[in-house]
């Protein structure tokens, strides 16, 4: 299975596979990709969260996560994961996910996600991006390479 989280994930999953699976915090968001299997919101407490989407704050992207955490651990199981690691939506949902993996004893390589994590572009995208990136590296990311409970990770530029 496919899964694209947040709007650089999502537009990525989408374009490789029609059958992909999308998750984002704004109905705007997931619309704007026109091939998709399924399309999952994922509910923000944030006062406006849903109109506004993440707005490059991870935390408001992990709080999302716990909207759809069962339901996305159980699908990535043996899948392939797409996400960006700079904005809100992709970051904090896939932290999430990365931190539940982490914590898990041990999980066969049959069923280990894999990831593919867009990463900014320095010159061009706002610092923001590069510092949510640089704490996703260093934290959620980094933990669960540790575990031994992820799949293969690819890092791609946003260049």
């Amino acid at each position: 299975m496919t899964i694209g989280i947040g709007g650089a994930g999502s537009k990525i999953a989408g374009k490789l596979d029609p059958q992909a699976t999308l998750i984002n915090v704004s109905d705007t968001e997931l619309r704007k990709v026109p091939q998709a299997g399924r399309r999952i919101q994922a509910v923000v407490h944030a006062q406006h969260g849903q109109f506004r989407g993440s707005r490059k704050n991870p935390s408001i992207g992990h709080d999302a996560y716990l909207s759809v955490r069962r339901e996305l651990e159980e699908m990535a199981r043996g899948s392939v994961v797409f996400s960006s690691t700079g904005g809100g939506t992709g970051n904090g949902i896939t932290s999430g996910l990365l931190q539940d993996l982490a914590r898990r004893e041990s999980i066969p390589e049959s069923e280990k996600t894999s990831f593919a994590l867009v990463l900014p572009y320095a010159p061009l995208e706002p610092a923001e991006y590069v510092r949510n990136t640089i704490e996703f590296l260093r934290g959620p990311l980094s933990e669960a390479i540790d575990s031994g409970n992820t799949g293969n990770i690819f890092l791609i530029s946003n260049q």
